[in-house]
């Protein structure tokens, strides 16, 4: 390809992946009709995990820079002579139709879930599966997704568990797979049965472990998270592998107390992998600032292998399932 993406960059990959191809359209290094890679073969490429490529592409598909079009591939979005108005008459039928779905009493999530299972039913492409991966905190799905993405033919959708439980159709009837950790196993199996659902366990990887395990004695360690769940768990495995670091405290990423004198006080961070995406852009750029002088560690969930072959296998076995006659 003809970019490349910096991990160390204060800007999330996804986004540079996203900029970068915007920027190559905008000054003609890519022309409409161009066919670029592949999410599996940009990925290879560029060494980093599928799931954060289909983020870009899914980004530069909603913002009309790029088209997925099945069995054909990617491509540089053909621009149309008068865009504004194409948006303006998409944002007028949008309209009529909400104002349909109001009429009917249905809430803002309702509509937002409803347009999210028919979206889900036009993306469908050939014999991929349609896996829903479940759990109570943000922070733990893309880890998730990220590793389920490494299945050939999958598309991978992020539900919170209070989501599914509060509207059960989010799961709806085209998914072929729900894949929840054993925590949510129990709960999900009265909604949507033993058949589509599918269980992984996790754990902190040995990266995270080794890097909390040689915080030398009396280190001042906090935590950030997007909620509470998610810094509960960082913090028993903290107690567990790093207990003679005393916890300075924990902060919500969002959270209104002075986020100056929270850093002010801690000598390394905790934060969940991928914490920018889950953070304001001000909140990044002072955790980033805090990188240069600090250690800052990410906590990264890992799939059991086991479990990961179990969802594989079950993988294999629904693509032969739902392989029309005839067709190999």
């Amino acid at each position: 390809m003809f970019f490349t993406v910096d991990p160390a960059s204060e800007t999330p990959i996804y986004r540079q992946v996203s900029d970068a191809v915007t920027a190559a359209v905008t000054g003609g290094q890519l022309k409409p009709g161009d066919k670029l890679p592949t999410v599996r073969e940009l990925a290879s490429q560029l060494g980093i995990a599928r799931g954060t490529i289909k983020r870009a592409y899914d980004e530069l598909e909603g913002r009309g820079v790029i088209e997925m079009t099945q069995g054909r591939g990617t491509f540089v979005a053909r621009r149309e002579e008068r865009p504004d108005s194409r948006k303006e008459r998409a944002m007028a039928a949008i309209d009529t139709l909400l104002d349909d779905l109001e009429g009917m009493s249905f809430s803002t999530r309702e509509m937002s879930i409803f347009f999210e299972l028919k979206l889900r039913e036009r993306v469908q492409r050939g014999y991929d599966l349609q896996i829903t991966v479940v759990d109570c905190c943000p922070e733990a799905l893309d880890q998730i997704a990220d590793r389920l993405y490494d299945i050939d033919g999958v598309d991978i959708y992020k539900s919170e568990l209070s989501d599914v439980l509060a509207y059960p159709y989010k799961v709806g009837d085209g998914m072929d797979l729900v894949v929840t950790t054993a925590a949510h196993y129990d709960a999900l199996e009265q909604l949507v049965g033993k058949n589509k659902l599918a269980r992984v366990s996790v754990r902190p990887s040995a990266k995270t472990i080794v890097q909390l395990a040689r915080l030398p004695d009396g280190t001042r360690l906090g935590l950030m998270s997007a909620g509470a769940k998610f810094s509960g768990i960082m913090r028993r495995a903290c107690d567990f592998v790093c207990p003679r670091a005393p916890l300075r405290g924990v902060r919500l990423f969002g959270a209104q107390e002075s986020m100056g004198e929270f850093l002010a006080d801690c000598d390394a961070l905790l934060l969940p992998r991928g914490y920018e995406q889950l953070c304001a852009r001000e909140e990044s750029e002072r955790l980033a600032a805090f990188s240069h002088d600090h250690p800052v560690i990410r906590y990264e969930l890992e799939i059991d292998e086991g479990s990961f072959l179990a969802v594989s296998d079950r993988v294999s076995q629904l693509k032969t399932k739902k392989r029309k006659p005839g067709q190999a």
